[in-house]
């Protein structure tokens, strides 16, 4: 065994290189390394501009989209919002600065134009002319029934695109983010201090997973449950 400060050899009095000794093409492997980890930094700066499976459907939605329908507001920024704009990266930039291990905020996402817009601005109080829809329960419920619910490919990924309630309305579909920006649209419009909070929910609540959830109770109509059994083709009892 070499004691510190002796040169290991081999069998033929060859210097075998070990811990201290110089090795032939250390720099080129460097090399190699730096470069496979630019490579592997691109690949995955890239795959950040790819959209998710959830936001495929979104887009396709989206291109069905004449921008000449819409207001001009959708596919330009005012002078104002540009300024926005301006403060609002620089408080991302900030806030990644103080917190590097914090998720990323959803702060200007795309809107159905490809424009960025400030989130807050896609928040439109709106007060319609049912008057059902001032109350919180049974506004919520029309939200519920009439917005066909989307799940997230990736439910801890923030979606590229935010569209208006407008167009979440006549789509009649929408991810969680989609329908709670329309909910609250509502309720302001008609007096409510609603609030859009993203978090996290189990993956029952995620995926709309009703499979364990107790049947409604019957309605005026003789909807659902009666006497403990479902009615279903005559089925149940009467």
């Amino acid at each position: 065994m070499a004691t510190a400060g002796e040169e290991m050899v081999d069998g033929e009095g060859a210097p075998v290189p070990g811990e201290g000794a110089p090795v032939e093409g250390v720099e080129g492997g460097e090399q190699q390394v730096g470069e496979a980890e630019a490579a592997a930094a691109a690949a995955e700066a890239a795959e950040e501009e790819i959209p998710s499976q959830a936001e495929v459907a979104k887009i396709s939605r989206m291109q069905s989209i004449d921008p000449q329908d819409l207001p001009m507001t959708y596919s330009t920024n005012s002078e104002e919002e540009k300024l926005v704009l301006e403060y609002v990266e620089n408080f991302r930039r900030q806030f990644v600065q103080l917190y590097p291990e914090r998720k990323e905020l959803l702060l200007c996402p795309r809107n159905e134009c490809g424009v960025e817009k400030f989130i807050c601005t896609s928040i439109r109080p709106t007060q319609l002319e049912y008057n059902e829809l001032y109350d919180l329960q049974a506004c919520a419920t029309f939200v519920a029934e009439h917005i066909q619910y989307e799940a997230l490919a990736d439910p801890v990924v923030l979606p590229m695109y935010v569209p208006s309630p407008t167009s979440v309305l006549q789509w009649q579909i929408g991810d969680c983010i989609d329908k709670s920006i329309v909910l609250a649209s509502l309720l302001i419009g008609v007096g409510y201090d609603a609030y859009v909070v993203i978090g996290y929910a189990d993956q029952t609540t995620c995926l709309a997973d009703e499979t364990k959830s107790e049947l409604p109770a019957a309605n005026a109509n003789g909807k659902g449950m009666r006497n403990g059994s479902v009615r279903e083709g005559g089925g149940g009892d009467e």
